[in-house]
């Protein structure tokens, strides 16, 4: 974390007359304004000051009230001015150059300025947060050995790093020794709410937050980070949206620095509405922006694209080895190939291990691996111990029901496929297969037909009747494989398999008829789909078929007697 100056390098003496004079601009006034963190009303008010000799004083404070805004250009320019002069009468001018360039992600500009500017703890600080970023691990490492375990600032730099490196235990074990330092540090909550949504625990995020915002309701980093929690809560965007609106509506400062930020969070809370128009340009700026572009290509098909943006991504923690995992598996199976396959095995279990504490998404990806490599027994061991957190996930619980299937878990199966409420994954090929299958399976054969009269004719439901009949009738459903069958030969009249694939489900269930263990009333759709065959032998079964209704008219209905 950077924290800058509260206060300017310097007060003129010329300031400090003109406060005791009762001047229109006075420092307790200012001090008012960034004591409320308004920055915006803060620069409004140096803005009305005349020119005077107080200029440089007003424009440090413009500087400083733009870095907080978010507004880093500005500040930039400002302190650019001041340290052209070669040798500004405040060197820290270079210092806080370099924590704009920071920010911009400038970082080699950043780091040159920093080196004109003098020893500090902030300097020390910035150095530590540049060496993480460019990944100079020798640095980092002298930094942190200067870093004072008694000054919270300090400690915060740790706590970040300890973050970025995925550490999140170590970094709320930091924040809550703070917090038992001083009770009035409300804002650390927020710093261990973000640790615990990142390790996704956003129920036990979300009280901890609450904290925060019981005394500061309009803050924008905590309700946007509400939002992110209920959205992973109810994997439904619509209530995050709302969130995030009202805070728009009602929001008293200039949400600048957080604008990038929220416009990403409105297209993830849309389910990526407007995703290909906002999410390019954030790439650089949000960190997630480039990783939910890749899943939006992969939701809407656009695989080639996906694996064209993971060519130059290199995942460091669970969520990125998952999605590049992802990405792979997608393509190897869409082309077969068994080298991308293997590929997201690989990257599905670097996933798993990626992390120094293990969190739910890193065993949702070894449970991937071992779906991937078809050890289901593994998969649905690790998938039963965190289904309670992916109740509403429609994707979690695609791959759970196919796992369950695999194993001949039917009935399972069922209930965690019925509870998929996407659309578009309830079109895909493999899910109704799926669901059909675990029907019939599960001896509900009548339930796969009433699925099946659901669908529009394609040729990807022609080929799921033609499964439907085949498993039917290895399970012994004949009647719904005679259905089946017979719509078949509607379609492909004299195709000598389906004709065998009716005959011996119309033969099937008669014999059930016979021997007491079906409704003798289905005998007449039997005969009537056996009237509708060219074939000629269907006479012949119809006619052993008729000479057995008349030996047991007594059994029979005379209306049901009455149609043959």
């Amino acid at each position: 974390m950077i924290v800058s100056r509260k206060k300017p390098a310097f007060v003129s003496s010329d300031s400090t007359a003109k406060r005791k004079h009762g001047s229109s601009f006075t420092i307790d006034s200012l001090e008012n304004y960034l004591g409320r963190r308004d920055y915006t009303g803060a620069i409004s008010l140096l803005q009305l000051i005349p020119s005077s000799t107080e200029d440089r004083e007003r424009s440090l404070w413009i500087a400083y009230s733009s870095f907080h805004l978010g507004d880093y250009a500005t500040a930039v320019s400002i302190y650019q001015t001041f340290a052209s002069d070669g040798t500004p009468k405040d060197p820290n001018v270079w210092t806080y150059l370099s924590c704009c360039y920071f920010m911009l992600g400038q970082y080699s500009q950043s780091l040159l300025c920093l080196e004109k500017g003098p020893h500090s703890p902030l300097r020390n600080r910035l150095r530590f947060h540049l060496s993480h970023k460019m990944r100079d691990f020798t640095k980092r490492a002298e930094c942190i050995e200067a870093l004072r375990p008694d000054c919270i600032e300090d400690q915060m730099s740790i706590a970040a790093i300890r973050y970025l490196q995925r550490n999140n235990d170590e970094a709320i074990n930091i924040y809550r020794q703070l917090i038992s330092d001083d009770r009035q540090k409300l804002a650390l909550n927020v710093y261990i709410a973000i640790c615990f949504h990142k390790k996704d625990y956003c129920e036990l995020s979300q009280e901890v937050l609450s904290i925060y915002l019981r005394q500061h309701p309009q803050s924008i980093t905590a309700i946007n980070l509400e939002a992110c929690n209920l959205y992973h809560l109810h994997n439904n965007g619509r209530v995050a949206k709302e969130t995030l609106e009202k805070l728009l509506r009602n929001a008293s400062s200039d949400l600048k620095f957080a604008k990038d930020l929220i416009e990403h969070n409105m297209v993830i809370f849309q389910d990526g509405e407007g995703a290909m128009q906002v999410l390019p340009k954030l790439i650089g700026i949000v960190p997630e922006a480039k990783q939910n572009l890749i899943i939006a290509y992969l939701n809407t098909g656009e695989t080639e694209k996906a694996f064209d943006l993971v060519q130059d991504f290199e995942p460091v923690n669970t969520q990125e080895f998952a999605l590049t995992a992802a990405v792979y598996a997608t393509i190897g199976q869409d082309a077969g190939s068994m080298e991308y396959l293997e590929k997201a095995v690989q990257l599905f279990r670097l996933a798993s291990t990626s992390e120094v504490s293990e969190t739910i998404l890193s065993r949702e990806a070894l449970a991937s691996a071992f779906f991937l490599l078809k050890q289901f027994t593994e998969s649905i061991a690790i998938f039963d111990s965190i289904k309670s957190f992916f109740i509403n996930d429609d994707r979690f619980n695609f791959n759970y029901g196919q796992a369950k299937m695999a194993m001949g878990l039917y009935r399972e199966a069922i209930e965690v496929l019925l509870m998929v409420r996407s659309q578009k994954l309830k079109q895909d090929l493999v899910y109704r297969f799926c669901l059909m299958k675990s029907y019939i399976m599960d001896g509900k054969a009548s339930m796969a037909f009433d699925f099946f009269g659901q669908l529009e004719v394609t040729s990807d439901s022609l080929l799921l009747l033609n499964i439907m009949a085949n498993l039917c009738y290895k399970s012994g459903q004949y009647f719904i494989a005679a259905k089946s069958f017979d719509m078949l030969e509607r379609l492909y009249a004299n195709n000598v398999e389906i004709w065998e694939g009716k005959r011996g489900a119309c033969v099937g269930h008669f014999q059930r008829i016979v021997t007491g263990h079906e409704p003798k009333i289905q005998l007449t759709e039997i005969v009537a789909m056996l009237k509708t065959s060219p074939n000629p032998q269907a006479l012949e079964i119809v006619h052993v078929m008729r000479g057995w209704a008349k030996e047991h008219r007594d059994l029979i209905s005379t209306n049901f007697y009455s149609s043959f």
